[in-house]
């Protein structure tokens, strides 16, 4: 029996309860004794049962009552409604289950329309008190190969403004990237020639990997490149302590600490509640 059908166990009768209920009441019922079910709706009528003198009304001579036979108080619910309840919820889906009762409800068959609405109610609230056993696979952690690559860098020429590496989106677990982050950015954070490279190059050689520092040198220094990628963690990175590369003039330091600074800016007008901390970050000389 699928999870959906299994939701009407708690609610009214049930699926099983309902066809043996139908089928007991059903096979006690006289023939030509069904009629049309009454305005109520929940069982079917029958026609009265011939007494005799001093026999109590709904018995024969030497008979069991009616009212103690196995399965008289039930509802005698039809074979082709239950039918069509077990149809319904095997739909898995609520809105057919509602369409269906819909139909019941005006057919007569109330009881059985507020089971089923009772049964979308439940699925909708997430399958409460199904006992299927929950899967024990593990689920894939497989990340796609990123489809975007970064182009190498390129000196910027004396004068011109440089941009910071774009940030690569990836689907490597973000509690180990925070990890790692997290102890570079204590290094990152302490005097110049103190910090731990160690920890600094593992943050960068992980992100390399992730595809967001391809193009960078793995030297365990820490830059606004190695800066940049705290960002995208919702983490505000310290100030670098290297600038540059070697050979650089000064008007290509400037333009790389200009572009830092308008970084920290714009991220400090997102960040409002932040905006301090964004400011110190940028305020490099």
């Amino acid at each position: 029996m699928s999870a959906a059908i299994k939701l009407l166990l708690p609610v009214g009768l049930g699926i099983g309860a309902l066809f043996a209920f139908g089928k007991k009441a059903n096979a006690a019922q006289p023939s030509g004794g069904i009629t049309t079910p009454p305005a109520g709706g929940g069982g079917l009528t029958f026609p009265p049962l011939t007494t005799t003198p001093g026999t109590p009304s709904g018995t024969t001579p030497g008979t069991t009552p009616a009212s103690s036979l196995p399965g008289a108080n039930l509802p005698a619910v039809p074979d082709a409604i239950l039918t069509r309840m077990v149809a319904a919820l095997a739909t898995g889906d609520p809105k057919a289950i509602r369409a269906e009762a819909d139909k019941l409800e005006a057919e007569g068959w109330k009881a059985q329309a507020a089971d089923l609405r009772a049964a979308a109610r439940l699925l909708e609230q997430g399958l409460p008190g199904n006992t299927t056993a929950p899967s024990t696979s593990t689920p894939s952690t497989s990340v796609p190969p990123l489809t975007t690559t970064l182009p190498a860098p390129t000196l910027p020429a004396p004068g011109a403004s440089t941009t910071l590496p774009p940030f690569v989106v990836t689907g490597v677990s973000d509690q180990q990237r925070r990890l790692v982050a997290g102890q570079a950015a204590i290094e990152a954070a302490k005097p110049k020639g103190r910090e731990n490279k160690a920890k600094i190059l593992a943050f960068q050689k992980q992100e390399q990997e992730l595809g967001n520092y391809k193009g960078y040198k793995l030297d365990g220094k820490y830059g606004p490149a190695t800066g940049a990628l705290f960002i995208p963690l919702g983490m505000v990175p310290p100030k670098p302590m290297y600038w540059g590369q070697l050979n650089w003039t000064e008007a290509q330091l400037r333009a790389e600490k200009n572009a830092w600074k308008s970084r920290m800016h714009a991220e400090a007008m997102k960040d409002p509640q932040r905006a301090d901390e964004w400011k110190r970050a940028g305020a490099v000389i």
